[in-house]
């Protein structure tokens, strides 16, 4: 099994037909206060945001996946990841995808947007500038 790369769009439309659908953002707190952060007010969602241990051990990225199972606990709940640009969320959902979520989506343009992959949650939709 592998995790599917979507754009921004994409996971717009998917957050707007299916209310089960979960967006989880795993930037660092940094990176939502300078940045920005997804608004999914218009829909009546909630982003989860938990940051992803990209440089940690794997003990910290398997912690990283049961805080999230926890908070998610239904293991058919389509999950959105989003970050940067793609790869840290990737690398999230693959943690994911080891506990037994079979719905995992990868952010591929991310928040900002990534060189070749697409213009980003930022460039389109809404978001917060403020925490």
């Amino acid at each position: 099994m592998s995790v599917k790369d979507i754009t921004a769009r994409e996971a717009w439309k998917m957050l707007e037909q299916d209310p089960t659908v979960r967006l989880v953002d795993v930037r660092r707190p940094q990176e939502w206060e300078r940045v920005g952060m997804p608004d999914l007010t218009a829909l009546g969602g909630k982003t989860l945001f938990l940051t992803w241990p990209q440089e940690g051990s794997a003990e910290q990225k398997a912690a990283f996946a049961t805080t999230l199972a926890n908070a998610v606990a239904d293991r058919q709940t389509p999950l959105l990841f989003l970050c940067r640009g793609g790869v840290r969320s990737l690398a999230a959902a693959l943690e994911l995808q080891k506990l037994g979520y079979d719905q995992v989506f990868n952010i591929i343009d991310g928040f900002e947007g990534a060189p070749g992959r697409g213009e980003g949650w930022r460039a389109s939709l809404p978001y917060r500038a403020e925490i």
